[in-house]
């Protein structure tokens, strides 16, 4: 089933007000991705901080899995069609049929900002850190 991940999402209006805030905050997702994939360390203390998971089988489960994730991205967090409009058409759906009017998340995603960060950290789909 696509799956749309956690999508980072505002307002139009907020991402037209505040163009500067939205790709300072993904330049910083995208570096913690990329830091996550690349150090170890700084990924098992992080974990560590927001979970206060000591159990060192625990610890490694949750690492390999984020990193799987953020793998299977490239370090990249663009938001993916397909997962969207499965969201929209399962859960909202479901839940409130009467709320859905646009079942096309085309109009919704705003690819500019991870492709900006992107192109200026030099990263790509394959890149490795």
């Amino acid at each position: 089933m696509p799956y749309a991940g956690v999508p980072h999402t505002v307002t139009r209006v907020f991402r037209d007000k505040n163009r500067k805030v939205m790709e300072d905050y993904m330049t910083a997702v995208i570096e913690g991705m990329q830091i996550f994939r690349a150090n170890r360390e700084k990924a098992y203390r992080a974990i560590f901080e927001l979970t206060r998971q000591k159990d060192p089988v625990l610890l490694e489960r949750t690492y390999d899995s984020y990193l799987k994730q953020y793998e299977a991205i490239g370090g990249l967090p663009s938001p993916w069609e397909a997962g969207i409009e499965s969201m929209i058409t399962g859960f909202h759906e479901r839940f409130n049929p009467q709320g859905v009017r646009n079942r096309d998340a085309k109009g919704s995603i705003d690819l500019s900002f991870v492709q900006r960060v992107a192109e200026r950290l030099k990263l790509g789909r394959s890149n490795r850190p």
